[in-house]
């Protein structure tokens, strides 16, 4: 039942192609506010959130903080739009897998 709901054999499925296309602009939607309010607080602060961006996976907070905006804006909103939204969901899944689990985990 699941799978056929997230992956419908008929390309004719209006409801379930419906409930998938709200899905994915509701989540889509709710992960780029997120992206926009750091991009915000990036823009505002002079640049200075890249200097002070958690640095979980060793790489540098600067490029953290771009792998992070990428992620939660730039991939919310191909996957909004359906470009390649299989794709993009693992940037998307990898950024909020750091965030929750590395970053405000304990």
């Amino acid at each position: 039942m699941l799978k056929r709901f997230l992956f419908p054999s008929k390309p004719d499925g209006t409801l379930i192609s419906a409930i998938l296309l709200i899905v994915r602009i509701v989540f889509g939607i709710l992960l780029m506010n997120h992206g926009v309010f750091t991009v915000s607080r990036w823009l505002t602060s002079n640049q200075e959130l890249s200097s002070t961006f958690p640095d979980p996976l060793g790489i540098g907070s600067s490029l953290s903080l771009g792998l992070a905006i990428f992620g939660e804006l730039f991939c919310s909103m191909a996957f909004i739009i359906g470009f390649l939204y299989r794709l993009v969901m693992l940037p998307m899944i990898f950024t909020l897998f750091v965030a929750f689990f590395i970053v405000h985990g304990n």
